[in-house]
């Protein structure tokens, strides 16, 4: 392993800490999701630098199959914490409308633009499900944020974990990228402790 590498997941394990920990001063539904989506998305994350590792070619498969699938998983739980913060919203229904048309419209734009360069395969496909429900999650945090401002540095965390999932070739720019999202990410739960 390289330092990079290693400095990396200290640096998203301690930011996993903080966020427990303002889990633990302020217990709610809330912050028990978005822990939960953190957990999920690093351990999918670290499964993607297992790729990057000198293991058989079967199991790099096998990582980034189950790597697309906790960064999934994690995306989801993100949809409970915003929509139990924001209950009470006047703009509730408008945000999810809003998340669901720019990730529908946003996630377009990137399959055309694979279908265009002829990447249109099996894995684009899944690689699509995993960005459309990030870009759902983030997009519905921060137009929630714009009422609830909590939760704007929760939606840009989510959407640069999005981002780093598309950036392909280009580790250290994708573990500088997630690692500040994972920075804006446990904002949330920390600044409740501040």
């Amino acid at each position: 392993m390289r330092k990079m590498d290693i400095l990396f997941i200290f640096g998203v394990i301690a930011c996993f800490i903080a966020a427990y920990q303002g889990m633990v001063f302020s217990p709610s539904f809330t912050m028990i999701f978005v822990v939960v989506g953190m957990g999920f998305c690093i351990v999918g994350e670290l499964l993607h630098m297992l790729q990057e590792a000198e293991v058989p070619q079967g199991i790099k498969k096998i990582c980034g199959i189950v790597s697309g699938i906790l960064c999934g998983i994690g995306m989801i739980w993100a949809f409970p914490a915003v929509i139990i913060y924001a209950t009470g919203d006047d703009w509730m229904n408008g945000c999810m409308r809003a998340a669901g048309i720019v990730s529908v419209f946003l996630c377009g734009i990137w399959l055309g633009w694979k279908w265009k360069k002829g990447e249109i395969r099996p894995a684009v496909c899944g690689k699509a499900v995993e960005l459309i429900l990030s870009l759902a999650a983030a997009w519905l945090a921060v137009f929630c944020g714009l009422n609830s401002v909590a939760l704007l540095p929760y939606g840009v965390g989510l959407l640069l974990l999005g981002l780093s999932r598309q950036l392909e070739g280009k580790k250290r720019t994708r573990k500088i990228v997630f690692f500040a999202g994972m920075v804006l990410i446990a904002v949330f739960p920390v600044a409740l402790m501040i």
